[in-house]
This record gives structure tokens, C-alpha cells and sequence, in this order.
């Protein structure tokens, strides 16, 4: 890269530029469909917080942008051509942009440089301007080499802005190298975030880049000095020394970042290092725009040790001492020996000294490396050799499909690694594992096909197998014994011989359906065990099922036939009211008799299980109208037999006084259907629901029932049990009564004091005394029964008191007068 290089002051986004400059902008998102999205931040997966924040960002961008969606790693596992355009760059993609980002299940490879090459394509950013959006969690896991990629973009391109999201990647040098690398490269954002707010800010960050600075006048030009301490180093705001010539024998002198104002013209830029006097010079040309003028000065090189074991074995996580500047993002990592700067394992400075590292999973000759941030430098190696890993695999040489076997092994147990079983000679990803941390002998559970299989030590570390050993598995022997025939709905006992694994299952199915049985039951629930049939009479069959995969192992057929049912009940019932109902039917556990309006499904208003024996008593809906009863298999709550039933309406009423005093006691007659339950109730006119004062109807049709305790418009209500359907309203209206309280000024502590008073006088009312504004609850209290006056005792407290009426309905203060009580 050259020294001097001219950053033209622009927008970040494309998004952003004005439509003068492009009718319709056109981006492309870019986003990580890898496996390791799975990977969790405060317990949830990182691609279910990329989805949530994905579809919020949607509706931010603005309206004028032409946005399309490349997803990378989502359809196959170690494909590194796994990348497809889901949605291309269009005006009203956000739809299927949202919908698309919620349906990725993450699986593969990580090809992130393949992927924006791949969007950069369909911008045709060779002949417009074009934007890519990358969010990504790692490293490039392919072939490609993203600096490389991004200069070849960058010099192929009209004008092509790559802006990229580092998720979750703090701690992981190489990701960041290379993440920062895509969007230096083509005057793009890098920012990096490591939970689900900091995502949303980062990519909310980059669609709101700011619009580009107005065009400058043609002359003088700004022209902006930084001096760039190192390749990838920060701008240097002190310590460095400028100098400026120019034609017609200018000059000018500056430090740290300065501007000057220059005519159009051929200049030599000059930076000096104060700390070393590290000089580096520069040509520039001055144009029409204003510009930034970067010159990069040497690194300089720390000093640095890096200290570690001579030997270690494959896959093995080891400790490693160093001895350096420190600095935040610094590494240290291990590499081929001589390799190149990108490692294959790295740990950041930060965890600590000593710091953990996990070794190659191919023996051989290895260093291990103390490099820098800001371009990845070597500052301090030293060799290391991996060495083979002694392991052995003890099983039997066959096992029945599905079987879980002990499996006895001695190996290195690096935290990760884990015993397989897979097809001989299949790839590294297994049909079943389990990880060595369970110990030796651990369990491992065989598949559901017959044939030749192998057992294998895999390391954490790429999942690289260091050890295999063959094993066959065979069929198991398998018998079903059941009625051949049987009542929708009904259990049924099966009796089964089988291999018994523990999470295979019998199962009932249509003949010829799918693994998804309609109902199952685990083997181990005991040996016959028991299976609900289905609700539709039909031809099924009965399954041995392995939990392996649900591979259906056996299967014998079974007659499912209908059931004989008969319902007796009367044609025409009142609202509300409890019939009784005879019933024939198969009575399997939890069936239900049930009252619904005609040609409903699902649950009925009202229903009782049949397991209460026939008859049984069925209370009727509160509406009028035509219904029908039914008996419902337990068995998804299958309708089997329905039966029409009317429901009428009955005569209601009501005969109580037009008024009453708050909390009076009052006297009235009704008639009505008089249901098990019913009741009638006092309540605001209009309320619904649960009355303030009820009573229920088994107490006779004259009943006595207590007012409120606030005046105003009221009703006396007739309720039915059922859902306390209100059918009958009369209007009360509720009146304030006269009250008043005669009594000493003040009194002593603990006398009695003789107090005259008038009031409603109801059944419960009291007198009482209480702190002034104290609540409910008096100190003491005398009921109003005996007449006026009466006699109440002093608190034993001096203090400013307040004499009470209360009603008996919850109490309620209705007057109030003052006492003193002395000491």
C-alpha cells in the first residue's frame, strides 16, 4: 500500500447520498448463516438476536433504497459455495428481507469474502455504485483471503462501500483483523458489537451515516494532514512534526493533525516522529476537493516474549507466558512454522498471563507467536511440536440398531472432545456422540440402520478424528402382540420384545404414514403397556419406533372400528337448568358428555366425564336457542354422537320496595327457575358479573338481602349459576339516611362515656372510635341494637379521636365527631 493515501470526505452509506447522485441507491446485507450462530449471549442464540434486530432495522432505512438480502453458510455444512442472493435489491424487499432473516437455521462454513464478492456482483458495482451491509461472528473459515478481496473489489469497482458488523468477535484477533481489513479496504464502517443492543446500535449506526459534506468552493482547498502511526495504527494527534512545499516556493510547518487552505497544485508532504525522527515523505495533488492527506510512519517494535512447552500433544489446551506491550487487541497464537500471519488458534492478551490456547489437531512442527493488533505483526515466537495423542476405543464388535453401548476409551479428554459413530468412512460430522467429559466407560447410542459403522475419538479442535475402530450393527428381534381389532378412542394393551432403548416408543399410524405417530407411548412404561386409538374408525397399524430418529423398526396392522352410542336426555330443557342425561357409549378414560350450540366443535359450554357412570346430570347454557349434546372422546376431543336439544327461556320476577336507606336489610319475593346454584343479587344499574350483597334461591322465594352502603341508582338482579348470566333486572334506588352522634368534647383515658345517637339502625350497625382518619377497624366498638344511647370505652392512648357510625355492609363510615381523650 502506498504511503500517502487521499481519503475523499464522503458519506459512510450509500443509503445516504442524495437521490441527485443515483435515482435509486441499491445495498445488499450481507448476513451470517454459519453454525456458529448457534452460539449463545445471555442465553439466547446469536442469529434469533441477529433476526430481531434485523427486522426492527428494516423499518428504519430509508424508503428510496433499492435493498436486497445474501445469506452465507445456511443451507449445507462444510460447503464453502454456500451462498445464495435470498432477495434481490428491489423497492418493496422488506417484507421478504424480514421473512427470509427468520427462516435461516444455521449450519455450514463461514465463506464471508465469497459472500460480498457475491453481493458486490449483483450491484453491478463494476458499473454503479453499490453498498454492502456485512454482519458477521468469525473468521473466514474458506479459502479466500479477505484484504486480498476487498483491494480487488476496491480497485475493479465504480464506487463500491463494503460497511461491516463484527458480532460477538471482541476476543477473537483473526476475525477482527480480517473484518476491520473488508471495510478499510473500501472506505467503509467497521463496528463491532457484543449483545443484542450493541447490534442494534452498530447497524443502526451505519444505515444513518451521515450525508456526504457540501462541495467545497474550487479554491483554496482544505487539505487535512494525518500522520498514521503504523499499517493498521491510529492517527497520531501529538508527537509528529510537519513539513509543506509546494509550487511557487510554498511552505508551511504544522503538528499532530492540522489543515491548511491550498490553491491547486503539485505538493511534497513530509511527516517526522518525534520520539525516534522516523521521517516519511509524500506527493499530493490538490484538485478541486478537499482531502486527507495520510502519511503511515514505521511500526515501531516492541519488545516481546512468548513462552510455552517444547511439546504438547494434538488438540490439547496448554498455558502460555508472554512478555509485551499489552496493548488492547494485542494476541498471542499459534501457526504453522513459518506460516503466515493468520493463525490457527489465537487468544487474546487480555484473558491474562499466563493465557490458555488450544493446540493444532495435526501433529507436527508449530510456533507460537506474540502479535500486535494494529497489523498483526510478529514481535516474539517460539517453536512448539505437536505430538500424536495415544487412544484406544474398547466396544463390541456388533450392537443392535438404536442400542446405547458402553464404550471404554483412553485418550487426551481436551475439554470438547468427544467419542462418534458414523457410516465407514463418512465425514466428521456424526450420526451420534457423546462427550468425553461423562468419562470412561461413557454411552454412545448406535443408528437405526443395519450395516457397517465406525467408532471414533474426535477432537474439539476441528472435529479432527485421531482414532478409529469398526463396528456392525445388526437388527434387532422385534414382536408386537394387540387385538387386532379395536373402538376409536379406546386403550388398548400391547405387549412388545424389542431392543427396549430408552426413548423408543409404540406407536399408532395411519397405514403408510409418516414417523409422526397419532398417539405413542414409551417402552418404558412397562411391558404390555397401554395406547389410546385414534377417534376416526379406519385401518391402522401399531409401531416399534427407536428413538433413533423415530426409524419405525416394526409395524402390524389394527382395525380401528366405530363405537356403539346412544344419548336419552328430554327435547326442550329451561336456561340454566341441570338435566339428566342416559347414556351408552365405549367409556374410555376421559371421555366426556358435553352441551354445545348446533355444529359447534372443540369443548362444549358445559360437560362431565363419563367416567361418573350413566345417568348424569348436564347443566343447560343461560341463552335460549337450539344446541345439541354429544359424546366426546377423550382422544382429541373427538365428536362421536350429537343429539338436538332445545333451550327456553322461563319467567322471572322480582317484587321489592323502589327504594331503601344504605345498608338497610330488605324484604322481597321472586320467582324463577330456581337452578341448583342460582341467586339473586344487589349491584350498580348496568353491572355485570358477581353482585356487591346476593343470596342464593335454595333459601325460599321470600328472601331478605342487605342495601349498599353509598346511595344512588341501583338493581336487584336474578342470576343463574350458569356463568352468572343475569335474566332478570329490577331498579332500586339507594337513599342517604339522617345521622348524628351526641357525645362529650373530650373524655379521659379508658372511661366510659355515654353516647346518643340516630341512624339506619340495621341489623350489624355499630359505634365506634378510631385515630382521626384511621381506617375501618375500630379500637373499640358497641353495636346500635340496644337502643340509644350507649355506652363505649375510652382508647387508653391520650390523643385526638373521632367518634364513628358504621354500617354492617363492609363497614362504611357514614359520620364522624371529634373527641379528645385526656391522660
Amino acid at each position: 500500500m502506498s504511503l500517502l493515501r487521499s481519503l475523499l470526505v464522503s458519506g459512510l452509506s450509500l443509503a445516504a447520498l442524495p437521490l441527485a447522485a443515483q435515482d435509486r441507491p441499491s445495498s445488499i446485507l450481507v448476513l451470517d448463516g454459519s453454525g456458529s450462530m448457534w452460539g449463545q449471549i445471555d442465553g439466547k442464540a446469536k442469529i434469533t438476536i441477529a433476526q430481531e434486530v434485523v427486522g426492527d432495522l428494516l423499518g428504519a432505512l430509508p424508503k428510496d433504497t433499492d435493498l436486497g438480502l445474501t445469506v452465507y453458510g445456511h443451507r449445507e455444512k462444510g460447503n464453502c459455495a454456500d451462498i445464495e442472493t435470498v432477495v434481490h435489491p428491489g423497492p418493496d424487499t422488506r417484507g421478504a428481507i424480514a421473512q427470509a432473516v427468520n427462516g435461516i437455521k444455521p449450519k455450514g462454513k463461514t465463506p464471508l469474502s465469497d459472500a460480498v464478492r457475491a453481493a458486490a456482483e449483483e450491484l453491478r458495482y463494476t458499473e454503479e455504485r453499490a453498498t454492502v451491509i456485512l454482519v458477521s461472528d468469525g473468521r473466514e473459515t474458506c479459502v479466500a483471503d479477505p484484504c486480498e478481496v476487498a483491494r480487488t473489489l476496491e480497485e475493479t469497482g465504480v464506487d463500491l462501500t463494503v460497511h461491516v458488523v463484527g458480532f460477538d468477535v471482541s476476543d477473537d484477533a483473526t476475525a477482527l483483523g480480517q473484518l476491520q481489513c473488508l471495510a478499510d479496504e473500501t472506505g467503509g464502517q467497521f463496528v463491532t458489537a457484543d449483545d443484542a443492543d450493541q447490534l442494534s446500535d452498530a447497524l443502526t449506526t451505519i444505515a444513518e451515516a451521515p450525508a456526504p459534506e457540501p462541495k467545497p468552493e474550487p479554491a483554496p482547498v482544505e487539505t487535512r494532514f494525518v500522520a498514521q502511526d503504523g499499517e493498521d495504527g491510529g492517527d497520531m494527534s501529538n508527537g509528529v512534526s510537519w513539513s509543506i512545499s509546494g509550487p511557487d516556493g510554498f511552505s508551511a510547518d504544522g503538528t499532530g493533525i492540522f489543515a491548511l487552505e491550498l490553491a491547486a497544485g503539485n505538493y511534497t508532504a513530509t511527516a517526522i516522529r518525534d520520539a525516534d525522527e522516523q521521517e516519511v515523505s509524500g506527493d499530493f495533488e490538490v484538485l478541486e476537493k478537499a482531502q486527507t492527506v495520510t502519511l503511515i510512519l514505521p511500526v515501531i517494535v516492541p519488545e516481546a516474549t512468548v513462552t510455552g512447552p517444547e511439546t504438547a500433544f494434538q488438540g490439547q489446551t496448554i498455558e502460555v507466558s508472554w512478555d509485551g506491550p499489552g496493548e488492547k487487541g494485542d494476541f498471542v497464537s499459534i501457526h504453522e512454522a513459518g506460516g503466515n500471519q493468520w493463525p490457527i488458534n489465537d487468544s487474546n492478551v487480555k484473558h491474562g498471563n499466563p493465557l490458555k490456547i488450544r493446540m493444532p489437531a495435526e501433529p507436527g512442527l508449530y510456533e507460537l507467536r506474540y502479535q500486535v493488533k494494529r497489523n498483526r505483526e510478529v514481535i516474539a515466537r517460539t517453536p512448539i511440536e505437536i505430538l500424536p495423542s495415544e487412544v484406544t476405543i474398547d466396544a463390541a464388535a456388533k450392537a443392535e440398531i438404536g442400542a446405547s453401548i458402553p464404550v471404554t476409551w483412553t485418550g487426551p479428554a481436551n475439554k470438547g472432545d468427544f467419542l462418534s459413530v458414523h457410516e465407514l468412512g463418512g465425514n466428521q460430522w456424526p450420526i451420534n456422540d457423546a462427550n468425553v467429559k461423562e468419562g470412561s466407560p461413557l454411552q454412545l447410542r448406535m443408528p437405526g440402520e443395519p450395516g457397517q459403522y465406525e467408532l471414533r475419538y474426535q477432537l474439539a479442535e476441528d472435529r479432527a478424528v485421531i482414532y478409529r475402530q469398526p463396528i456392525e450393527v445388526t437388527e434387532a428381534q422385534i414382536a408386537l402382540a394387540h387385538p387386532e381389532q379395536a373402538e376409536i378412542g379406546s386403550m388398548i394393551e400391547v405387549t412388545w420384545q424389542g431392543p427396549g432403548n430408552k426413548g423408543d416408543f409404540i406407536s399408532v399410524h395411519e397405514t403408510g404414514g409418516s414417523v409422526w405417530g397419532i398417539n405413542s407411548a414409551n417402552v418404558d412404561d412397562g411391558n404390555p403397556l397401554k395406547l389410546r386409538m385414534p377417534g376416526e374408525p379406519g385401518q391402522y397399524e401399531i409401531r416399534y419406533q427407536l428413538a433413533e430418529e423415530r426409524t419405525i423398526i416394526h409395524r402390524q396392522p389394527i382395525d380401528v372400528v366405530a363405537a356403539k352410542v346412544a344419548l336419552e336426555f328430554p327435547q326442550q330443557a329451561e336456561i340454566g337448568k341441570v338435566i339428566e342425561i342416559i347414556w351408552t357409549g365405549p367409556n374410555n378414560d376421559g371421555d366426556f358428555i358435553s352441551v354445545k350450540e348446533t355444529g359447534g366443535d372443540g369443548w362444549g359450554i358445559n360437560s362431565e366425564g363419563t367416567h361418573i357412570g350413566s345417568p348424569l346430570k348436564l347443566r343447560m347454557p343461560h341463552e335460549p336457542g337450539d344446541y345439541e349434546i354429544r359424546y366426546q372422546l377423550a382422544e382429541e376431543r373427538e365428536v362421536i354422537l350429537r343429539q338436538p336439544i332445545t333451550i327456553v327461556d322461563v319467567a322471572v320476577t322480582i317484587d321489592a320496595p323502589a327504594s331503601a336507606e344504605i345498608g338497610e336489610v330488605i324484604e322481597f319475593t321472586w320467582t324463577g327457575p330456581d337452578n341448583e346454584g342460582d341467586f339473586l343479587s344487589v349491584k350498580e344499574a348496568g353491572g355485570d358479573g358477581w353482585g356487591i350483597n346476593s343470596e342464593g334461591t335454595h333459601v325460599g322465594s321470600s328472601m331478605k338481602l342487605r342495601m349498599p352502603h353509598k346511595p344512588g341508582a341501583y338493581e336487584l338482579r336474578y342470576q343463574l349459576a350458569q356463568e352468572r348470566a343475569v335474566i332478570h333486572r329490577v331498579p332500586i334506588t339507594i337513599t342517604d339516611t339522617e345521622v348524628s352522634i351526641t357525645a362529650p368534647t373530650d373524655a379521659k383515658a379508658g372511661q366510659e362515656v355515654m353516647i346518643t345517637w340516630e341512624g339506619p339502625a340495621n341489623d350489624g350497625d355499630f359505634i365506634s372510635i378510631k385515630e382521626i382518619g384511621g381506617d375501618v377497624w375500630g379500637l373499640h366498638s358497641n353495636g346500635v341494637e340496644p337502643g340509644s344511647p350507649v355506652k363505649l370505652r375510652m382508647p387508653d392512648q391520650p390523643g385526638e379521636y373521632e367518634l364513628r357510625y358504621q354500617l354492617a355492609q363492609e363497614r362504611a363510615v357514614i359520620h364522624r365527631v371529634p373527641i379528645t381523650v385526656l391522660p
